[in-house]
């Protein structure tokens, strides 16, 4: 019944926040400056002591905003001691501040037993639990390659804590697609022991020093491992993993030296993201004030305006309804063509009342057009109205009289000459006479 506990204790202190290593090298006098930067940047940081030169850093994150996981050195008698007192106060006195704690480090690769460290697990836990402190997670920290070849050990922990570095990968694969190296091998250890209780611990890149087989090392090729790996862990890394480290360690050699995000503790090498900030809840929306009523302006008087002389009749025209298919109208004939071809007849009364206005009277206005054959002009008025009766009776006269004025002399031709019979005008062809209005076409 208390692991399932624990295990949601775990989620719920650590989803969402970001992690860096703190080594234990740095000088005492450094850790608050240290913590404050690191708050800039990130949510917690894991420790290797919980005392360090008299400093109990529990209290020191507290102090920071920061939450840590704490650890407890054990390949040394003297500091196993006085980091599992400092634990106590510092979890007693700040019981929010610590996630988990975190018992050795790697002691699978320098030489211990899974059974040794089952033992002092078993130790820290105890002390915890002699002081009234249960609700706290403990497990160990070792690789990942060592947590799955000692199912035993994960067992007595209730965190699985693992340390992966692509960097140090034989495969050239990993060398390659790190990100993708890191993945596979995390995924691996969750599929063993389950996704809320394996935690990343460790995980880095060197900006420089010399290379460890295969990898490169440099500037570039580290900034590009970290921010893949910030990537990685918003959307498929566990809660609170922690990137080793937050400064280079000059104690060190070779490119151990140079895992740190910072050189001096002030600045960053490259710039790890801000944490997202929370977004502020958003106000009600404040309704509108109504608006007074404005009354309605009263109308100037005016003039009467004299009634016109001359009334405008009312004129009665009839134009085709608005066909609600896909009519099309023809003006020419009045009515509109449906899409299958049929006519829609349907017509509709619209009685126009022009304004009284003074009726204008008409302007005829010539519109002359030059006749083919028999020159007459046809007059049109300006509101486009038909020729009138008499000028095409004139023209039907003098049509008739062309005719048989062509007809005549086409006669008298022919009769004066015996080559070529009337009849045979334009031979194999029948001639046919087409009369219009305004000119005679032999066609």
């Amino acid at each position: 019944m208390l692991r399932p506990l624990l295990f949601a204790c775990v989620v719920a202190r650590a989803v969402g926040l970001t992690g860096i290593c703190y080594d234990s090298y740095l000088a005492t006098s450094q850790v608050a400056s240290d913590f404050r930067v690191i708050r800039t940047k990130f949510d917690a940081v894991r420790t290797y002591q919980t005392n360090v030169g008299g400093l109990n850093l529990i209290a020191e994150a507290a102090a920071a905003n920061l939450k840590v996981a704490a650890g407890v050195w054990i390949r040394d008698p003297s500091i196993y001691v006085d980091d599992v007192a400092a634990l106590v106060a510092g979890i007693k006195a700040h019981p929010d501040t610590v996630l988990a704690v975190y018992v050795g480090n790697e002691e699978l690769m320098h030489g211990w037993s899974a059974s040794q460290v089952i033992a002092e697990v078993q130790a820290v836990r105890g002390a915890l639990v002699a002081n009234g402190i249960t609700s706290v997670p403990v497990g160990s920290v070792q690789t990942d390659g060592d947590f799955l070849n000692n199912p035993e050990l994960a067992a007595v922990c209730d965190v699985v804590g693992v340390n992966i570095y692509p960097f140090f990968g034989s495969s050239p694969l990993a060398v390659l697609f790190p990100i993708q190296d890191l993945s596979t091998r995390y995924n691996a250890v969750v599929a063993a022991y389950g996704k809320n209780r394996v935690k990343l611990t460790e995980t880095g890149w060197p900006t420089s020093g010399v290379s460890y087989g295969t990898p490169v090392i440099s500037f570039a090729t580290a900034q590009n491992y970290y921010n893949s790996y910030m990537s990685w862990t918003a959307t498929s890394g566990a809660d609170c993993p922690f990137y080793f480290q937050f400064q280079d360690v000059t104690a060190k050699q070779g490119f151990e030296a140079h895992f740190g995000l910072s050189v001096d503790g002030v600045s960053w090498k490259f710039t790890p993201p801000t944490p997202a900030p929370t977004p502020a809840p958003t106000p009600a929306p404040t309704p509108a004030p109504t608006s007074a009523p404005t009354p309605a302006p009263t109308p100037a008087p005016t003039t009467k305006t004299p009634a016109p002389t001359t009334v405008a009749p009312t004129t009665t025209t009839t134009k085709p309804a608005l066909s609600t298919s896909n009519d099309t109208f023809v003006p020419e004939k009045g009515h509109f063509v449906s899409d299958d071809g049929n006519n829609t007849d349907s017509n509709a009364t619209v009685v126009v009342t022009p304004a009284p206005t003074p009726a204008p009277t008409p302007v005829a206005i010539d519109k002359r057009e030059d006749d083919a054959t028999s020159g007459t002009h046809v007059a049109e008025t300006a509101s486009g109205s038909a020729s009138s009766p008499t000028t095409s009776i004139t023209v039907s006269v003098l049509s008739v009289v062309a005719v048989l004025a062509l007809v005549a002399a086409v006669y008298h031709h022919y009769r004066k000459s015996d080559a070529i019979k009337p009849n045979t005008l334009l031979p194999g062809r029948r001639s046919t006479l087409t009369i219009t209005h305004d000119a005679i076409a032999i066609l």
